[in-house]
């Protein structure tokens, strides 16, 4: 299952788990993709569509008005908790519980009330925070919800270490999740074994290397496209990325959907020449990053070269040999490739849904072949597979063409590094640490405990094994839940009163925007059946974690994953159908939350309903002005410029008229040109890739 859309929490921290993949940010998209999205603003949720001309800079306005109002109550609040009250009198009106109390404290520890709002009003509102709260080197940043994950990883840490106040709960599953932890944490075993598990994976494209040298009967793209079918099955993503989803359109036909992969760098645009728009300083960064890159694959090769018998050629004593330059040149082919990422965005423009032999012309990798080498995967695929990015694929198979084999070759070890090196030996893993914070700024390094956990509480891995022990633990009752599904509700209901305001909009129109926010699913919490030991069991029961195979436990535990996936697809013997129910795409235990527009549904984890963004019992207003905002935030996802584009089913559908369309346009184009003044060290925002993010922020605080 792919990763959820439109989840909240990767801009406001950087805090990196293992990754195992090409760069750490690189997660598969999910329904709908626009790729990891996120953010949320702390105040009260209601709907953007409340003004006629709310998308303006106005609602910024408002929305710091409101943020002043807030911390002046709670200033005020402050202000009588140093200066208590000579008579009950004087605290009517006053909340003295200690809920109120806590969050008066958090309030008052974040803010510099010395500095003047009217001047400097960040400085006000988050000095305090600002002074606390240290960003070392290789990290991202810092915030609230850095303190959340902080204090949740000890409840999770807690689930995971046998002698916790949690042992005994989970039964086999939880055992078999620790066990994992336990072989994680294990570095002396992982450098013991250096890259030894690798070994066989490094065959693949020496074969590559031997059939060109050789007199055999092979075809080019035979050979080629027969070892990129033979790393994608071993889970290794190279040259597309796919994913099994439900028709778009329809939602009655699961299939396979695939588009263009990812590179080494985060973007394209780190290996094309400067652009007109570019500035100087986003020029001389993205050159740096490129020398830094080919250096840093020039020492991972060496690394490599060291430990295995393979030779990677020789190399230049400045750190970047002919062989990597002439790696880089075929990248920069392959990113020029891809298509911008906007289109992405657009679900009409991805949803290319064709025969298995009209995809094969575009991208031969022996789709059939492929599908029934994978875990759970169709003996004989009889569904349709949707090319999301066929310019760009066929593109692609045109560059693989035209490149020497040896250089592809080389291509392919530089990819099982990338997606290897963390679970490898100590040198390995360091030079994936540098990997990251010289192309990123984020290392991913920190304490080991901090990245094992971060691997097992995967929902890809470990996440429901634990969850019963992690709620237990963490204390998220039936009041709270209670409590959040009548926030759930108040949004709602803000939503569908400010509805009737918006002149622009028809009244068939509204009607269906009423009847998609009636329909929107909320998932709280977690889903039952993790509770239920025997249900854990059987979810985990094809899962085995062999003793000192922690590489191979891992890419097992990824095989098992997509076995759940792959199982949906149509064979011979399994007929079309729909996937049905509803499936978590992330872990109880993560501090976040995410809207999927296939399913229409917002999907809140316990991990993110505790304090700081939740308190059970605490006054309302507090809830709202956190918590409330992530609902609104998640809930306008449903509206914003991907979400609006599909049905209260989930489907794809025009329920907007062309007019409204051109007005929803002219209305946001205000939003993208406001984030596209914003720079941070000369780089500009992508205001039209950051829409949908800007609506759910400014839509959902308001």
């Amino acid at each position: 299952m792919p990763r959820p859309s439109r989840d909240l929490s990767s801009s406001f921290d950087s805090q990196s788990p293992l990754t195992l993949g090409a760069s750490a940010g690189h997660e598969p998209a999910p329904d709908g993709f626009a790729g990891k999205d996120q953010d949320a603003d702390p105040v009260v949720a209601r709907r953007w569509l409340r003004r006629k001309h709310a998308l303006s800079l106005g609602l910024i306005a408002a929305v710091l008005a409101a943020v002043v109002t807030t911390i002046g109550i709670l200033s005020s609040e402050i202000h009588s908790l140093r200066h208590p009250p000579h008579s009950s009198s004087e605290s009517s009106g006053e909340c003295l519980t200690p809920e109120c109390i806590d969050a008066s404290a958090v309030l008052m520890d974040g803010a510099n009330l010395s500095a003047d709002p009217c001047q400097d009003f960040y400085a006000y509102a988050c000095g305090g925070f600002v002074d606390r709260h240290y960003m070392p080197h290789g990290r991202g940043g810092a915030s609230q919800f850095t303190i959340a994950t902080r204090d949740n990883d000890m409840v999770i840490l807690q689930s995971l270490e046998e002698g916790g106040p949690t042992e005994g709960h989970g039964g086999r599953a939880l055992a078999k999740a620790r066990k994992y932890y336990q072989q994680c944490m294990d570095t002396t075993a992982m450098d013991a074994r250096g890259v030894s598990p690798i070994l066989d994976l490094l065959t693949i494209p020496d074969f590559l290397v031997d059939v060109d040298n050789s007199s055999a009967n092979f075809t080019k793209e035979e050979v080629v496209f027969g070892a990129i079918r033979e790393l994608q099955q071993r889970h290794l993503r190279i040259f597309t990325d796919f994913y099994v989803g439900e028709d778009r359109l329809s939602g009655n036909e699961t299939m396979v959907n695939v588009r263009q992969g990812i590179l080494g760098l985060l973007d394209a645009s780190y290996y094309r020449r400067p652009g007109k728009n570019d500035t100087e300083a986003v020029t001389k960064r993205n050159a740096a990053i490129l020398q830094a890159y080919k250096a840093l694959l020039w020492k991972g090769l060496r690394l490599l070269e060291t430990r295995t018998a393979h030779s990677v050629s020789t190399f230049s004593a400045k750190g970047s040999g002919d062989e990597v330059e002439a790696v880089v040149a075929f990248e920069t082919r392959l990113a020029g490739c891809h298509s911008p990422k906007e289109n992405l965005q657009d679900p009409r423009q991805t949803h290319n849904p064709m025969p298995v032999e009209e995809a094969e012309e575009i991208f031969p990798l022996g789709w059939r072949t492929f599908l029934a080498g994978m875990p759970g995967g169709p003996s004989n695929y009889t569904g349709r597979i949707n090319v999301e990015t066929p310019d760009a694929l066929r593109c692609v198979t045109r560059v693989l063409g035209e490149t020497p084999m040896e250089v592809i070759a080389l291509y392919m070890k530089i990819v099982i590094l990338l997606h290897r090196a963390e679970i490898l030996d100590k040198d390995l893993r360091q030079w994936k640490y540098q990997f990251n914070l010289e192309t990123t700024g984020n290392s991913g390094h920190g304490p080991r405990w901090r990245q094992c956990m971060d691997l097992v509480q995967s929902y890809q891995r470990f996440g429901f094994a634990i969850t019963k022990a992690y709620t237990e633990h963490r204390g998220f009752g039936e009041e709270g839940r209670r409590e959040v599904i009548s926030m759930f509700e108040g949004v709602e209901r803000a939503f569908l009163d400010t509805l009737p305001e918006v002149g622009w909009m028809e009244p068939d129109t509204k009607t269906y925007a009423a009847e998609k926010a009636r329909r929107m699913k909320k998932h709280l919490g977690y889903p039952e059946w993790a509770m239920d030991d025997v249900q854990v069991e059987r979810y985990f029961e094809d899962v085995e974690v062999e003793d000192g195979k922690f590489y191979e436990n891992t890419v097992a535990l990824m095989g098992d994953h997509q076995r759940r996936n792959f199982e949906d697809l149509p064979s011979g013997d399994r007929p079309r159908r729909g996937r049905g129910g509803h499936r978590w795409g992330m872990s109880p235990t993560e501090v976040n939350a995410y809207y999927s527009p296939t399913k229409n549904s917002m999907n809140f984890p316990a991990g993110i309903l505790n304090p700081p963004f939740y308190t059970t019992g605490a006054p309302l207003a507090l809830n709202y002005g956190s918590l409330g905002a992530f609902i609104g935030h998640e809930f306008l996802h449903g509206f914003d410029s991907t979400g609006r584009k599909y049905g209260a089913d989930g489907t794809l559908r025009d329920w907007w008229t062309e007019r409204e369309e051109a007005e929803y346009e002219r209305l946001t184009s205000c939003f993208v040109g406001q984030y596209e003044r914003f720079e941070v060290a000369g780089h500009r925002v992508d205001g039209e890739v950051t829409l949908g993010e800007n609506i759910a922020d400014n839509g959902g605080a308001a």
